[in-house]
């Protein structure tokens, strides 16, 4: 079989929470530091991004890849952590159109506004003086055939 036809398997780690490059983000916005220990960083290629399971106020939660094999690399990955029930590979529409894995409650098509969707992730907005919560027009919409 040549190289080019064999499909490979790809290649993630499952790493401490502190080593995801959007730790911080989390940290400064979840508020649950239980739920922030008992997330796992998860390395696609070289970037590590945070995993954060459902519990408390946390409703689901979403990992964006850049494939189909990837999002079910990184689903076959978090099988075995507690806090990612329900866990399905599929398009996501928010942050951005991509495949990815998500887990728990599956959430609305569209958000009433961006407090809704926070809410919905256990997340609060950051103190920022000055700072809109306004949602960007791809949290608000999606293409009805991607669900």
């Amino acid at each position: 079989m040549s190289t080019a036809s064999r499909l490979e398997t790809p290649s993630i780690a499952v790493l401490p929470p502190g080593e995801a490059y959007d730790y911080d983000y989390f940290r400064a916005r979840l508020g649950d530091e239980e739920l922030l220990s008992r997330s796992v960083a998860i390395r696609v290629f070289r970037m590590p991004f945070l995993a954060v399971p459902a519990g408390g106020t946390r409703r689901g939660g979403c990992f964006p890849t850049d494939s189909m094999a990837l999002a079910l690399a990184v689903r076959d990955a978090l099988k075995s952590y507690n806090g990612f029930p329900a866990l399905r590979v599929g398009w996501l529409c928010s942050p951005v159109a991509s495949w990815g894995v998500a887990w728990g409650d599956r959430p609305p098509v569209t958000w009433d506004d961006e407090s809704q969707r926070l809410n919905f992730y256990g997340l609060h907005a950051p103190a920022a003086p000055g700072r809109s919560l306004t949602p960007s027009p791809a949290v608000l919409s999606c293409s009805p055939t991607a669900s």
